[in-house]
Parts: structure tokens; C-alpha cells; sequence
């Protein structure tokens, strides 16, 4: 008898099975067995802590009629985890989504606190999986209700709901838990989020966070180590942007930041776009990130970054970013960080949302009037027409300026009027802005690449070197034009370059830079239009006499006889000029990553995997399990490896736990460090960055001393005699930056060198956004009278149009391989969400090669030789063939043949080949 009446009371609680025509009544029912504890705790389960029922009365508000209900309370919890569950995947079916509602309340704590509903996923063979279902803050004094849905494609074998999260010693009160399909009558409310499992389709407009621009609140967000709350929309400035904004503060980390945990959302093989816009208090500019922290099915930890940002305290900016994850993490939560400790970060909105993928058409050029400078009276030939004040400022004309134009115009403009030597002085400058300034917009055109060039001086401030820059004011934007370091006694040049990919509706010409009170003078400043193209014939022809060899084969019988006209084939099968890639130990694992890149690169540096902050993040805690892994890798395919990098001399490149070290236990650490990383690699990379960005930082110098810098140097050579050590900075090709030009780097060499540093290399990094031909070899010329190889380390261009990618990625490649000094070329990524800048990819995320990596694949094409003929009656044959590995294949009338690798290795005499048939 009591068997049939648990049978009868199971029926009452539970969803009827059947045949397909069920499916409908199957839907409307609540899939928890024993929902509201009439049972007992029949079906249900304490995860490891205890749990009993109790009962509340009618009249207290817990229940619709008269009499007592039952509750489950959950007691003697040490965990936050700990709490109530029960396995859902008997009853769950596929293709549904279902709504969740658990009424809850807590006991013994004074204080509110989160109660979380969750999935725990288990199958055979892969790691358990934790999906969050729903979250709510709840307190003893009144009940309150999680809510929250979630949907299969694939079934796991166990799915556990379980009802989790307050501190240990905080009891769990549950009153009643429903979870039906969501088209169920009485499940219709309003949409809640909903959690994506493995293996289900994310919905097109579902993003992965929830609450992203906190409507609700900080409902789903937490502190990671630090405090979040609610921003009073009265205390800043929201420019039209969401009401709600969150403050991250009490932070005294970099990592700490806004968290939620995006567990069962995001999956593998998926392309997101991420957008942020956040501010910051507390300092005037720091790089904000975005970041992913995932644990993959061996339990292991990743740190992927979602996009950066420098931001401030003045405005608000935006975040933007790409990323694909190689497969469905176990775990994975999503994080704004950055900022150094102390610097609160203000969130406005914070999104994830699966990617559509976009095409690009190649722009269409209306009459671009190459080579023509569009200036107006550049010369000041008609003394200030077209020409006004920028400011309070005075400008005056007067005579002395060079009667030359600088080199990289000169190679540039088509048309290139004489310099008259008139010059404009800007006097009675209240602020660096001030200056000379005209307007342009009319004669700007969308999509053409821009050169600027001008002679500029500063009058004498008794303070030394003075930045000046030409900027382009845009549609209230700031764009650099050139920037270099003046001096009152030298007429200096400044080069840069811009281009727009929309029409823009102002653009004003202006320079600026001095210090208030500082004269300005300028010279025959020029803006022109660049057709890049053009100068590619100028290069090829470079590239012929540089990196070609004269080969002549000579084809014998036994007996050492010629053989005329014997047919012969030649095959280039490997250009063995150095050209390699960035890589990354995340990014390995995915097949269509790996299939390019060991198809186009013969070398490879690691992104991150050896630098400082990742081998040594916490003092004495050493991890070098992913730098081991990509040494290995590329052992096993024969790649050339570069090591990147020893130091960083950039402040905000060193771990927080060094920056406290005393002087003598920092240098103690400098040497660990050295002695450490190079002895345990001894051998397998062929150079070292030793100290990155040292135009830029001075952490080592300024706590350490000069001489630190060349004792680096020494101990690595010591450590390694067979590496080649090298300097690494970026903005010296480009003209963008006064600190890094060519002419400081080489004073910077030069003085490594005079200090005893064996600096076997120059390494500049590329990363460029407008390239202009004659602007890169100018540099690159300059570069070369230090007489070191120069390496193009990091090399990416931007743009959101990959047919501009396309011709700013063979722009800077061409002037790499044309330049007898550049032995060398590494591309800072290839891949789309698997890059360092924004649309600088070459291959899309789904695995299609774009115009960009089409770009690269036609190059190294047409840097291959193959060539035919007969030998001549010396039975010679000669060509002219890259640099590189090759095969011929000899075959007289008769039908046979003699086939032979050989390799062309650099050198100005004729490379002999010989052959026996």
C-alpha cells in the first residue's frame, strides 16, 4: 500500500513520460521532482552540509491557503557552494528553454546576501562544468525569487541545480523551486537572460553578459578583489551615454576590476565583439583592458585579452575588441581591469555579443591628384594668404629656412616647387597649441594616404630640446601629423602621415609643440596625396640587386665533359629570408591558426609567454610550462626562434611586487632573472630583446643606474655567446613620435655600444598605421649607418578596410626586403582575435585567408625564382635567383634526368652549381 501511494504522489510531482504525443503536456510541467517539499527531501540532496524541513505559516505571506507549507532548510554550511541539488537530465529534453523560479530567504545573518542558482554539468570523460543559472540578494526578513533560464542541444549525462552562495555559517531557506519550459502558461513572464550550454546555439541578439549596462543594477557583477557599487548618475558627466554606470574602486592591484561570469555562455569556434566604455579617477590616463579569464578541460588557466584602451579622468572612451576562443571553456569569467593600484574605473556599459562577419569593397578614388600639395601658399611666396593664427599667437614671415626639401618629399611629390627660404614665426604663445594654422577640408579626400613634410625650429627657451608637432584637428578629434624634437640652432625635419576612411567635415591644418612663451618657426610645411604603388618598380628593382645572387649550372657527363643543350629546370623551393610571426600559446591550439602559419613563416617569437610579468607574475613563483611548450613546437617544425624579451624598461610593464623591492633586492632579482631565463634556453633562440621599449622607459635605469643597462647585455652574452642581443622600440619608421626617431635611437646605440654593450642587432617594431614608402627608407637608411643588422620585429598595420590593409601590408614589406640592411622581418600576428591592434588580421576568424594575407601569400609567390631552359654549348646554364633553397633537374633527349637541391646563400660572387649525367 505505501509503495502505491509514493506511486501516486510521484505522479502528482513529477512530469509524465510517454510517447511523442505527450510532448505538448510534458512542456507545461514543472520538471523538479518534489518542488515545495511535501516529500520530504525525497529526490533533493545536501552537497555536503546538512539539510531538513521545517514549515512557515499561512499567515506570515509564504503560502496562497490556509495551514502550513513546507520549506527545506540548509544548515552546518563551510562553503559558499554548499547548499541543495538535485539531477534535472532525466527529465530534460532538447531544444527547450527553460524558465527557472526558486523562492528563497536566508537565516541566521543580519546582513543581505547572494543566493545563486547554478548547473553543474558532468560527463564521462570531460571536466565538470559550472553554469550560473540566476543570482539574487537576499536576507532573512522577507522571501525574494532568482529567476533565470537556460537551454540543451546536447544533454549532458548528469545536470545537478543546486542553490549555493551565501558566506559559510549563513543557513538557506527554500521555499519552492519551478522550472518548466518556457512556453509553458505559467511561465509566461517577463524575458529573463538566459544561460547558453555547450553545445546550444547562442540566440543572434542574446549577448553574453548580463545586465551589461546595469538596469538592473550590480544584479550578475562583482568585485574581482576590489569594491563595486552603484554610480550616482549626478557626480559625472554621462554625455547622453546610459544612466547607470558602476564605480570600481578600493583596488590595489592592476587585476582587480568588474567581473561576471560568463560559465556555459561563450563557446568555442565563435567569433564576439566586445564593447566597453569606461573612464577612470585617480590618474589622468592609464590602459584600461578588457579581459577572459577561462579554464580549459585539463584544468588549466588562460588569460585572453579582450581589447584596451587608454583612458582618462576627463571623458569617457570606448573599448573595443575581437576574440575566438580554440574550444568551449570548463569555466570562464569576463573582467575589466588595467589601471595601476589606487586608480578607480568607471563602467557605463560592458557587452559581448556574438560577431557577424563583415565584407569590405575596395574603395573607389575620385581624382586623387597624386604627388600634389595641397597647402596653399606653402612657401609663403604670397606672404600669409590662406594662412591664420591658431590661438592668441602673432605670425610674422622671415627669411633663412633650407632651400631643399627633405628627403622623404622630395622622393614623394610629383611636382615639387622650389623652397623660397621664408619661414613663419609664431610669437607670443600663451600655450603649446598655439601656431600657424589653415584649413584643408575641401581639399581632403576619403581613403588616399596622406605625406606630410616640413623644416621646423624653435626660438631659444633656455630648456633645452622642445617637441613640435603637426596635428590635424578633425571633426573635434586629435590626429598626428609628424612629430620631432626642435632646437633653436638646427632646422629639423618632420615627416608623418594620415589618411581618413570617411569624408571628414573639418579638417584644420595647424603646428604646435613648443612650451608657452617658446617661438615657433616653420618651413615650407607640404600635405600631398601618395600613390604607394608607384614606387614599387623603384623597389623591385632594389630587390633584385640585394637580395638575388647569379647562379650558373654546370652540367657534365662522367667524365667531366660539358653537356649542351641538356634541358634544365629550376624550382625555388623555400625563400630563405627570415620571415616569421608572433604566436601564442592559446592560439596554438587551434588547427586553422597553426595550418598558416607553418604553411608562410619560418620564424616565430612568443607574444607573451617569455616575458617577465608572465614567467615570474608573483616573486619566486616561476612558470615557464607555456614558453617550454612553444620551444618545443617549434623545434619539431624547424623554426627559427627570437626571444621577447629579458626586461622591459616601460614602468607599466614591471610586476608590481618589483617595483618594491629594495635597491639591492631588485638588482639581486635583475641578475636571477637574467641567469635563470637565458641559461634554461641556452642555445635555442637565436636573439634576444633585452631590454624592450628603452626609448620609452626608465624603470631599471632610474632605480639601478645607468650602468645597468649594459651590465644586461653582458651577463646575457656571458650566458650565451652564440645569441645576437638587440635593442627594441617602436614609432622610429614612422615620424609619429619625438622620443623614438631614428636619430635617438641611434644616439641611444651608440652610447649602449660606448658603455660596453655587445648590442648585435636593431629591432624596430612596426607598428604602423599609415606607411609611406620613402618614410620608412629614410629611417631605415639612417638606421643602417650604426652598420647592425635591423630587424622589423613587430610588424601589423590597421585599417577596418582589408583592401587598404592589403596595400599598407605590402607597402611596409616591399621597403623590409628592398633594404640591404633589414635581415629580417616578424609579423606581430596574423589572425583575427588573435592580435594585438584591431583589424590588422590577414586571415579571418573562421580560417578564410583576406585581401591582407592575400597580399603576403602573392609576395612570397613572387619572391621565388623559377626559371627554364637548355645549357649552352659550356653546357651552362646562368640565372639570377632569390636568396634560398632550390632544386634543378637536368634531362637530355634521351629522356634522363638528374635532379639536385642546392642552396643560394647571400654573397656578390656567381654561386656554381655542378652536375654529373
Amino acid at each position: 500500500m505505501k509503495n502505491l501511494e509514493r506511486f501516486i504522489s510521484w505522479r502528482k510531482d513529477s512530469p509524465k513520460y510517454g510517447t511523442h504525443s505527450d510532448s505538448t503536456m510534458d512542456m507545461d510541467l514543472n520538471i523538479v521532482f518534489n518542488p515545495n517539499f511535501k516529500l520530504g527531501l525525497r529526490g533533493w540532496q545536501s552537497n555536503s552540509c546538512k539539510a531538513h524541513i521545517s514549515s512557515v505559516n499561512a499567515e506570515d505571506g509564504f503560502s496562497t491557503g490556509t495551514g502550513k507549507q513546507m520549506v527545506c532548510v540548509v544548515t552546518d554550511r563551510k562553503e559558499n557552494w554548499q547548499g541543495l541539488e538535485q539531477d534535472l537530465a532525466p527529465r530534460i529534453k532538447q531544444n527547450v528553454t527553460y524558465r527557472v523560479s526558486v523562492t528563497v530567504k536566508i537565516s541566521n545573518s543580519i546582513a543581505k546576501e547572494d543566493v545563486k542558482a547554478t548547473l553543474r554539468l558532468e560527463n564521462p570523460g570531460s571536466q565538470t562544468k559550472y553554469v550560473p543559472v540566476g543570482k539574487i540578494t537576499a536576507s532573512s526578513s522577507s522571501w525574494s525569487t532568482i529567476k533565470g533560464e537556460f537551454f540543451f542541444d546536447v544533454i549532458p549525462k548528469r545536470a545537478v541545480f543546486y542553490i549555493e552562495g551565501p558566506r559559510p555559517g549563513v543557513d538557506l531557506v527554500i521555499k519552492d523551486i519551478d522550472i518548466r519550459s518556457s512556453t509553458s502558461s505559467k511561465s509566461r513572464e517577463a524575458p529573463v537572460e538566459t544561460s547558453n550550454i555547450e553545445g546550444c546555439s547562442l540566440h543572434e541578439n542574446t549577448g553574453l553578459i548580463r545586465n551589461p549596462d546595469f538596469k538592473q543594477g550590480l544584479e550578475f557583477w562583482y568585485g574581482k578583489g576590489c569594491k563595486v557599487e552603484l554610480l550616482d548618475p549626478s557626480s559625472v558627466e554621462m554625455n547622453g551615454l546610459s544612466k547607470q554606470a558602476v564605480l570600481v574602486t578600493k583596488r590595489t592591484s592592476s587585476w582587480q576590476g568588474l567581473e561576471q561570469n560568463v560559465t556555459g555562455r561563450i563557446q568555442g569556434k565563435r567569433k564576439y565583439e566586445v564593447s566597453a566604455c569606461v573612464r577612470i579617477d585617480g590618474d589622468t590616463c592609464a590602459e584600461v583592458l578588457a579581459t577572459l579569464w577561462t579554464k580549459d578541460k585539463h584544468g588549466k588557466d588562460h588569460f585572453i585579452n579582450l581589447g584596451r584602451v587608454m583612458a582618462t579622468s576627463s571623458g569617457w572612451v570606448n573599448l573595443k575588441g575581437i576574440i575566438l576562443l580554440n574550444e568551449t571553456p570548463a569555466a570562464a569569467t569576463a573582467y575589466i581591469e588595467g589601471p595601476r593600484g589606487g586608480v578607480d574605473i568607471l563602467v557605463n556599459h560592458f557587452s559581448i555579443f556574438a560577431a557577424k562577419k563583415l565584407t569590405s569593397e575596395k574603395p573607389v578614388i575620385d581624382r586623387p591628384e597624386f604627388g600634389v600639395n595641397i597647402v596653399e601658399n606653402s612657401g609663403f611666396s604670397n606672404g600669409l594668404i590662406g594662412w591664420s593664427s591658431l590661438g592668441n599667437c602673432s605670425l610674422r614671415l622671415n627669411s633663412g629656412a633650407p632651400l631643399i626639401l627633405p628627403n622623404a618629399a622630395r622622393d614623394s611629390l610629383m611636382f615639387p616647387s622650389s623652397p623660397t627660404g621664408i619661414y613663419v614665426i609664431a610669437e607670443d604663445r600663451n600655450d603649446y597649441w598655439e601656431g600657424p594654422s589653415q584649413n584643408i577640408t575641401e581639399s581632403i579626400k576619403a581613403f588616399v594616404t596622406y605625406q606630410v613634410s616640413a623644416w621646423v625650429r624653435v626660438g631659444n627657451s633656455g630648456t633645452g630640446l622642445q617637441k613640435v608637432n603637426v596635428v590635424l584637428g578633425v571633426d573635434g578629434q586629435w590626429v598626428n601629423g609628424g612629430e620631432v624634437e626642435g632646437d633653436p640652432n638646427t632646422w629639423k625635419e618632420i615627416v608623418g602621415s594620415f589618411r581618413f576612411e570617411k569624408k571628414p567635415e573639418n579638417v584644420l591644418l595647424y603646428v604646435q609643440g613648443p612650451s608657452a612663451h617658446v617661438d615657433l618657426m616653420v618651413s615650407n610645411l607640404v600635405v600631398f596625396a601618395v600613390d604607394r604603388p608607384a614606387r614599387f618598380p623603384i623597389l623591385k628593382m632594389q630587390t633584385e640587386k640585394f637580395r638575388k645572387r647569379d647562379v650558373m649550372i654546370r652540367v657534365m657527363d662522367k667524365n667531366g665533359h660539358p653537356r649542351p643543350l641538356v634541358s634544365v629546370t629550376i624550382k625555388q623551393k623555400i625563400n630563405t629570408f627570415p620571415l616569421g610571426s608572433c604566436i601564442n600559446s592559446y592560439s596554438t591550439k587551434n588547427d586553422a591558426y597553426m595550418k598558416f602559419f607553418l604553411e608562410n613563416f619560418n620564424w616565430a617569437v612568443f607574444e607573451n609567454e617569455l616575458k617577465w610579468y608572465w614567467t615570474e607574475k608573483e616573486c619566486g613563483n616561476l612558470n615557464y610550462q607555456e614558453a617550454d611548450e612553444l620551444c618545443k613546437l617549434c623545434a619539431q617544425h624547424g623554426i627559427c626562434m627570437r626571444g621577447h624579451c629579458i626586461f622591459w624598461e616601460r614602468d607599466d610593464a614591471v610586476q608590481d611586487w618589483l617595483k618594491e623591492l629594495s635597491q639591492n633586492k631588485l638588482a639581486e632579482s635583475v641578475q636571477n632573472r637574467l641567469i635563470g631565463l637565458v641559461s634554461r634556453f641556452q642555445g635555442k633562440f637565436h636573439h634576444y630583446d633585452v631590454n624592450n621599449e628603452m626609448l620609452h622607459g626608465s624603470f631599471y635605469r632610474t632605480r639601478l643606474g645607468e650602468q645597468i643597462i649594459p651590465y644586461m647585455f653582458q651577463l646575457a652574452q656571458q650566458l650565451d655567446p652564440s645569441v645576437k642581443l638587440f635593442v627594441n622600440d617602436y614609432h622610429v619608421i614612422d615620424g609619429c613620435d619625438a622620443h623614438s626617431s631614428p636619430e635617438k635611437y641611434l644616439e641611444q646605440i651608440r652610447m649602449l655600444q660606448n658603455m660596453g654593450a655587445p648590442v648585435g642587432g636593431i629591432g624596430v617594431q612596426g607598428h604602423i598605421t599609415y606607411p609611406v614608402g620613402t618614410i620608412i627608407a629614410n629611417a631605415l637608411d639612417k638606421l643602417a649607418m650604426a652598420g647592425l643588422p635591423i630587424w622589423i620585429t613587430e610588424l601589423d598595420v590597421e585599417s577596418p578596410n582589408e583592401f587598404l590593409r592589403s596595400e599598407d601590408l605590402e607597402v611596409v614589406l616591399r621597403e623590409a626586403y628592398a633594404h640591404p640592411a633589414v635581415e629580417g622581418c616578424i609579423l606581430w600576428g596574423f589572425m583575427e582575435t588573435a592580435m594585438y591592434r584591431l583589424n590588422s588580421h590577414l586571415v579571418d576568424a573562421d580560417g578564410t585567408v583576406n585581401e591582407a594575407g592575400k597580399s603576403l601569400l602573392a609576395l612570397k609567390q613572387e619572391w621565388l625564382t623559377e626559371t627554364d631552359g637548355k645549357s649552352d654549348e659550356r653546357g651552362c646554364f646562368e640565372f639570377r635567383g632569390y636568396h634560398g633553397i632550390y632544386t634543378v633537374t637536368v634531362e637530355d633527349s634521351r629522356g634522363n634526368s638528374v635532379t639536385k637541391e642546392f642552396e643560394v646563400c647571400k654573397g656578390e660572387n656567381v654561386h656554381y652549381v655542378d652536375l654529373k649525367m
